[in-house]
Protein backbone atom coordinates (compact mmCIF):
# COMPACT_ATOMS: atom_id res chain seq x y z
CA UNK A 1 0.00 0.00 0.00
CA UNK A 2 1.01 3.56 -0.58
CA UNK A 3 0.44 6.75 1.32
CA UNK A 4 -1.32 9.47 -0.67
CA UNK A 5 -1.49 13.12 0.42
CA UNK A 6 -3.94 15.79 -0.75
CA UNK A 7 -1.98 18.81 -1.99
CA UNK A 8 -4.86 21.13 -1.05
CA UNK A 9 -5.63 20.23 2.59
CA UNK A 10 -2.91 17.74 3.58
CA UNK A 11 -5.27 14.79 4.20
CA UNK A 12 -3.33 11.49 4.08
CA UNK A 13 -4.85 8.20 2.99
CA UNK A 14 -3.30 4.72 2.80
CA UNK A 15 -4.44 3.11 -0.41
CA UNK A 16 -3.15 0.86 -3.15
CA UNK A 17 -4.30 3.33 -5.79
CA UNK A 18 -4.38 7.09 -6.12
CA UNK A 19 -7.61 8.56 -4.76
CA UNK A 20 -9.54 10.64 -7.29
CA UNK A 21 -11.37 12.95 -4.86
CA UNK A 22 -10.33 14.05 -1.38
CA UNK A 23 -12.89 12.98 1.26
CA UNK A 24 -11.93 15.96 3.45
CA UNK A 25 -11.92 18.99 1.12
CA UNK A 26 -13.50 17.52 -2.04
CA UNK A 27 -10.62 18.51 -4.33
CA UNK A 28 -10.35 16.40 -7.48
CA UNK A 29 -6.99 15.08 -8.70
CA UNK A 30 -5.10 16.63 -5.80
CA UNK A 31 -3.47 13.47 -4.42
CA UNK A 32 0.27 12.86 -4.69
CA UNK A 33 2.38 10.13 -3.15
CA UNK A 34 3.50 11.12 0.32
CA UNK A 35 7.14 10.51 1.35
CA UNK A 36 8.57 7.08 1.98
CA UNK A 37 10.37 4.56 -0.19
CA UNK A 38 7.90 4.70 -3.08
CA UNK A 39 7.62 8.48 -3.31
CA UNK A 40 7.57 9.84 -6.81
CA UNK A 41 6.66 6.56 -8.46
CA UNK A 42 3.49 6.29 -10.48
CA UNK A 43 0.61 4.17 -9.29
CA UNK A 44 0.56 0.65 -10.68
CA UNK A 45 -3.20 0.81 -11.12
CA UNK A 46 -3.07 1.00 -14.90
CA UNK A 47 -1.12 -2.22 -15.26
CA UNK A 48 -2.90 -5.46 -16.01
CA UNK A 49 -3.32 -7.34 -12.76
CA UNK A 50 -6.06 -9.36 -11.11
CA UNK A 51 -7.31 -6.40 -9.09
CA UNK A 52 -7.89 -3.03 -10.66
CA UNK A 53 -8.53 0.35 -9.12
CA UNK A 54 -10.83 1.43 -11.91
CA UNK A 55 -14.50 0.80 -11.29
Amino acid sequence: MAEWKCSKCGFIKDSRCKTRKCPECGASGSFEKAGGAGAGKKSSCNTKKKRSCKK
